[in-house]
């Protein structure tokens, strides 16, 4: 019975170890771990996306050398951190968590030089290669995305780190967490109705239309109009801040019958299809008509001058 206490005991402690190794990406040191080899460098990608996996680009990070780390995961504070007496022997998230907060203080209260800084890229991707190995902590800033701001969270990232028991990773991958204010008062709907000025033709009518919705003149979403929808659809939740356009496609023949314009009134998008009336083809010249007006013109001219001359005699 005791025997399986025990047992259950490791379990637990084992889980925990995995759980605090994920949070703060710093290794877990078991027995048998095989040594770091300090001849390596690292190198560090930090990918930053929202949660539908957009990428957020153009979001600053400042990187801190605060530890190196011997051939065993044991870290020793850097020189110019010696001072504030830091410590790494934490057994549980919150330790770590609260060195995470004075560590964050230490260097925004001091105005402590970072040592790195990157930027994401348009694929929300920001990397590091060569750096030393360490253990690193990360500032980040709030990001600006229209009526969003994103308020990523401080971490620390150890280089390298045992992501996999262990074995020691020398390519570290992080994935920022982060908190989302949004601003409602730059949140909006956006309606596009259909309307059609085809009276006696209503048969000659597309069963469809896609209307494309552009984000600053970009393609954000396409959708269809039809009888079933009567011809009309609101997007929902956009950010304000952007300027938004929609565009009906159609194709020759339709274009051949329908003339289309775009109005925006509020936050209603009005597509409107003019039918195009056909002139009947009689089989009649049309081109002598303007001869004869020009003729005619230059008779009564030559009439009014003769009916002067008359005058003057």
């Amino acid at each position: 019975m005791r025997k399986n206490i025990n047992i259950i005991k490791c379990i637990v402690m084992m889980v925990i170890l995995f759980q605090l190794h994920t949070v703060l990406a710093v290794p877990i040191i078991t027995n048998n771990v095989p040594k770091i080899d300090k001849n390596q460098t690292a190198n560090l990608t930090i990918t930053f996306l929202d949660t539908n996996q957009n990428a957020l680009s153009n979001a600053k990070f400042k990187i801190y050398k605060i530890a190196d780390i011997s051939e065993i995961g044991v870290y020793t504070t850097v020189d110019r951190f010696k001072e504030y007496n830091f410590t790494y022997d934490y057994q549980d998230q919150q330790g770590w968590n609260e060195l995470l907060d004075s560590v964050s203080e230490c260097v925004k209260a001091n105005e402590i030089s970072f040592d790195n800084e990157i930027y994401t890229n348009e694929y929300g991707i920001a990397k590091l290669e060569n750096m030393d190995l360490g253990l690193y902590f990360v500032s980040t800033e709030n990001l600006v995305v229209g009526a969003k701001t994103y308020i990523p969270q401080d971490f620390f990232v150890s280089l390298p780190d045992m992501q996999v028991q262990d074995v020691w990773e020398y390519n570290v991958n992080i994935y920022p967490k982060y908190t989302l204010d949004v601003d409602m008062s730059k949140i909006t709907d956006k309606r596009v109705i259909k309307r059609w000025v085809d009276e006696g033709y209503v048969e000659n009518r597309p069963k469809e239309v896609k209307i494309s919705l552009l984000k600053n003149g970009i393609l954000y979403d396409e959708i269809i109009l039809n009888e079933e929808n009567n011809w009309t659809y609101i997007w929902k939740d956009l950010d304000d801040t952007y300027d938004w356009s929609v565009v009906e496609e159609l194709n020759e023949q339709e274009r051949s019958k329908y003339k289309s314009e775009v109005t925006y009134q509020g936050d209603v998008f009005y597509v409107t299809n003019t039918y195009l009336i056909e002139l009947p083809n009689t089989g009649q010249l049309w081109w002598p008509v303007p001869v004869l007006v020009g003729s005619g013109l230059v008779l009564i001219a030559i009439s009014i001058v003769c009916r002067r001359r008359k005058l003057h005699e």
